[in-house]
């Protein structure tokens, strides 16, 4: 959770106190054994405050406009939140149908309030909302942290059903798993408010696991600085999946996500609002960073950089997004083209480095010097969702970004050159140890030079050159293509070390080439199915068949080989799958 100190929690009790002179705080464990022993004995406007330590039970707040908090309540020290936990492990506490570990579901409102909370290990109820279940209510949830929730059906964070307006603040999804939709949460027709969110490492795992962050289906969400990052779907959509469900986002980050089809975001029908949002390295052959069907949304003041597979954005069966003041840039299968193509040079947009301050450690605020600053564009605004943070921060690129890593037993290898520039701020390009130069760690140039005028750069420019296998030779066998880290230390006379990465493109060997002969086709498919089902000979790269790299090879990986080699330029369309699952 976030570090800072928040004020709320101490006023918020305050405010109880004066305003309800009748009110209670119910201490756990001294003056009920258990957090549900003191939801029953509390009345409206009453506080249940409990201890640090790890309690093995299920709560319902049975329509009670109550606060249920732990020492973060008294403290608002974020470190307190793990304190206290709410463990609904149903190997402690058995299996039971009613198995969130959380449930409003009686009509509670504002009124009733979490904070401050560790929830996890929950089952779910029917199989959904495996933390959280909100049926019919809109409760305060804030600064809490939900973990490791399990359900084989949707929502295994959070499950919202029925007209619930939840608000949610402060709040970390985090390692949450689902069978269907929604690893982090699900929303079905409710109103979910979502500020300062993140929904982290969340899963919807095989055979069927779809949308792995959030889920909402015929919804009306608004979400406000949120993160949604490293979630991974078994079949389709990494982060978030907007069915029906005109979402506002506004300055939000969708980094790391995986999935088959849409890895950062994927919309249908009612469209969705992006403003300032920030896609990177998300990762998905069809829509690395957006996918839509039918869903004509807006896009503005965003950044789409450095996706995996494929295009950033894919739009289709009618579904042109609307796209001002962006930039979409380094997406390893295109930036503007397809249907977007016509909007890449009107009304603001832009295909340029945004030059992100610390990438590689998620840090995404850019450089006052990035085209994507304020007063650098010609809109005059912030594009994507983190202010500018550094300043006149040196830069590293790689010429050229894409390899294939066959040139690694090349008769006549490239060269590859990486170029260090930027050199303002007091920075000089005579001040550095040539020397010392390295990349990824250990790779000494073969020679050095600097050189005036390179048009990426202001002023002088160091040049690394060396030899194209002898880059390639770092990473050994690598599949299909991925964005890779080329990583440049070395030495200042007098300043902090460098410490630099432009990103590399490297094409790998073909994922499902079973026999090694440089394609995928139906060869290699005749092998996996003899291999499956008649008990045949051992796969010679079994590598190469384990598709979603999830070190294991299972019935998934032959769906997967299957999709590739037979998808069309127009495959079916997404939302036909949502359906199918669906209650």
């Amino acid at each position: 959770m976030s570090s800072r100190v928040s004020w709320w929690p101490a006023v918020c009790l305050l405010l109880i106190a004066t305003t309800n002179s009748l009110a209670a705080t119910i201490n756990i464990p001294t003056e009920a054994a258990t957090v549900q022993g003191g939801i029953d004995l509390a009345g409206d406007g009453d506080t249940v405050l409990i201890a640090a330590g790890i309690y093995h039970e299920r709560i319902n707040f049975d329509g009670k406009a109550i606060t249920v908090g732990g020492p973060f309540l008294l403290s608002g020290d974020s470190i307190h939140i793990m304190s206290a936990v709410i463990d609904g492990d149903p190997n402690i506490l058995g299996p039971a149908d009613s198995g969130s570990v959380v449930r409003f579901v009686s009509g509670e409102g504002a009124g009733s309030v979490l904070c401050g909370l560790t929830l996890q290990k929950g089952m779910g109820t029917s199989n959904n909302g495996g933390g959280i279940l909100c049926s019919q209510a809109s409760p305060v949830i804030r600064d809490c942290l939900i973990r490791l929730n399990v359900v084989s059906g949707t929502g295994g964070g959070m499950y919202c059903k029925e007209g619930s307006e939840p608000l949610l603040l402060n709040c970390r999804f985090e390692e949450n798993r689902c069978g269907f939709f929604g690893g982090g949460l699900a929303a079905n027709f409710s109103s979910p408010i979502l500020d300062n969110c993140i929904f982290e490492q969340n899963l919807a795992q095989a055979p069927f696991g779809m949308s792995a962050g959030i889920d909402f289906f015929y919804s009306n969400p608004i979400l406000t600085n949120c993160r949604v990052s490293g979630n991974v779907a078994a079949m389709i959509i990494g982060g978030v999946s907007c069915y029906e469900s005109p979402a506002s986002f506004d300055h939000c980050v969708f980094e790391g996500n995986q999935a088959t089809f849409a890895g950062g975001l994927y919309c249908y029908g009612d469209p969705p609002t992006v403003t300032n949002g920030t896609f990177v390295f998300n990762d998905a052959p069809f829509g690395s960073a957006i996918y839509s069907e039918g869903c004509s949304y807006d896009l503005s003041n965003s950044i789409v950089a450095f996706n995996q597979q494929g295009a950033g954005i894919v739009a289709m069966f009618d579904s042109i997004p609307s796209i001002a003041c962006t930039d979409i840039y380094g997406n390893e299968g295109g930036d503007w083209v397809g249907d977007i193509s016509a909007q890449a040079s009107i009304n603001g947009n832009l295909s340029t480095d945004p030059l992100f301050c610390d990438a590689l450690s998620s840090d995404f605020s850019i450089d006052s010097l990035s085209p994507c600053a304020p007063n650098q564009n010609s809109c005059g605004t912030l594009i994507g969702a983190v202010d500018p943070k550094c300043s006149g921060t040196l830069r590293a690129f790689a010429y050229p970004d894409t390899l294939h890593t066959f040139d690694v037993n090349s008769v006549n290898p490239s060269t590859l050159l990486v170029v260090v520039g930027n050199f303002t701020s007091g920075y000089s390009v005579e001040e550095i140890d040539l020397a010392s130069l390295r990349v990824n760690d250990s790779l000494v140039p073969d020679s050095c030079a600097v050189l005036t005028g390179h048009p990426d750069f202001a002023g002088q420019v160091v040049v690394m050159y060396m030899n194209t296998g002898s880059y390639l030779n770092q990473y050994g066998w690598m599949w299909d293509i991925t964005l890779q880290p080329c990583v440049v230390t070395g030495l200042f006379n007098d300043k902090s070390d460098i410490d630099l990465t432009a990103m590399v493109t490297l094409m790998g060997h073909v994922s499902g080439d079973v026999n090694n002969d440089g394609s995928r086709d139906i060869s290699d498919l005749v092998l996996v199915v003899d291999y499956f089902f008649n008990n045949g000979p051992s796969l010679e790269l079994p590598d190469a068949v384990d598709l979603d790299r999830n070190g294991t090879i299972d019935i998934t990986d032959l769906t997967l080989l299957v999709e590739r080699m037979f998808s069309t330029v127009q495959p079916e369309p997404l939302w036909e799958r949502l359906l199918m699952y669906r209650d």
